[in-house]
């Protein structure tokens, strides 16, 4: 996949866009909408220029396949440690022996330490898009920092969506969107 359209909003590859807006604006549901091909308030989303109207059910589970959708929690199997889990997704073991945390469960995981580990997640090589709702939401700077490391390491060939609601969140060479603008809230 090389394009995803929204109204104005065009994500392509090779880029990390960051997406603004308040709680509660609509920045899950817009993910969610471009993961689950329904429409986003109402209207069609693009990909590669066709409509999800136009696209019958095998070419979106191709698409579909080519996509993570990563929350703020609650990404990585229960009953398996980071590693087992690393090793389940089938994630290449250079990464895998980079990750911490890699014995422990992820409910013995404080909140960002489990964020940052789940981000070895999105080292799935086939995945072209990159869908990441608020997943620095409980890290501290440290994790933060190593977060935006990893996400410029994957941008290549990829594009990648990224929701926040904290305005003080700052990444060089990232498109930032406000999407309470884009919907044209007041």
């Amino acid at each position: 996949m090389n394009s995803i359209k929204y109204r104005n909003l065009e994500f392509t590859k090779n880029n990390i866009y960051v997406i603004f807006g308040d709680n509660g604006v609509g920045k899950t549901t817009f993910l969610t909408s471009i993961f689950l091909f329904k429409k986003c308030f109402n209207e069609n989303i693009y990909y590669d220029g066709k409509s999800t109207d136009s696209l019958s059910r095998s070419e979106k589970n191709k698409l579909q396949r080519n996509m993570i959708f990563m929350k703020s929690k609650g990404n990585l199997l229960d009953f398996l440690t980071v590693k087992e889990n690393l090793e389940y997704f089938k994630i290449d073991p250079d990464i895998v022996n980079r990750t911490k945390f890699l014995d422990k469960k992820p409910n013995e995981l404080s909140g960002g330490e489990e964020q940052i580990s789940s981000l070895s997640l999105l080292f799935q090589k086939d995945k072209e898009v990159l869908l990441l709702d608020e997943i620095t939401s409980f890290m501290d700077r440290e994790n933060e920092s190593k977060a935006k490391e990893i996400l410029h390491e994957l941008k290549k060939d990829r594009i990648i969506i990224f929701t926040t609601h904290d305005i003080r969140f700052r990444m060089d060479d990232v498109i930032n969107v406000n999407l309470k603008e884009v919907l044209n809230f007041h």
